[in-house]
C-alpha cells in the first residue's frame, strides 16, 4: 500500500542548520537551528521531502555556543516538555 505524504503548514519549506539526530519512539529527529525563528527545533526525518544540502556554514553557534544534542533530547523528548520552571513543594 502506497501513501502520499500530507504536509502540515501548507508544505512550507524550512532553512535550518543541522546539529544532530535523535532516535525517539521508533523515529529519527533532526535537531537543527531554525534560521527564520532563530532557535533550536526538531523535525521528524521521515516527514521530510526534497532536502537540499547547501554547503553553507552552520548558523546558530553565536546563540548556542555550547549546544549539547543529548541534553536537548532529554529535555524535549519524553513525558513532559515545555517551559522550565523552578517550584517549591510544601508537604504537611
Amino acid at each position: 500500500m502506497h501513501r502520499n505524504k500530507v504536509f502540515r503548514r501548507e508544505g512550507r519549506r524550512y532553512a535550518v542548520s543541522p546539529y544532530g539526530l535523535i532516535w525517539n519512539s521508533e523515529n529519527y529527529y533532526l535537531v537543527a537551528y531554525d534560521i527564520s525563528n532563530q532557535e533550536m527545533r526538531h523535525y521528524r526525518v521521515d516527514k521530510m521531502a526534497e532536502i537540499v544540502v547547501t554547503g553553507l556554514p552552520r548558523e546558530g553557534e553565536d546563540r548556542y555556543p555550547d549546544f549539547d544534542v543529548a541534553a536537548y533530547g532529554q529535555k524535549h523528548f519524553g513525558m513532559y516538555s515545555g517551559e522550565e520552571a523552578s517550584v517549591t513543594l510544601r508537604c504537611r
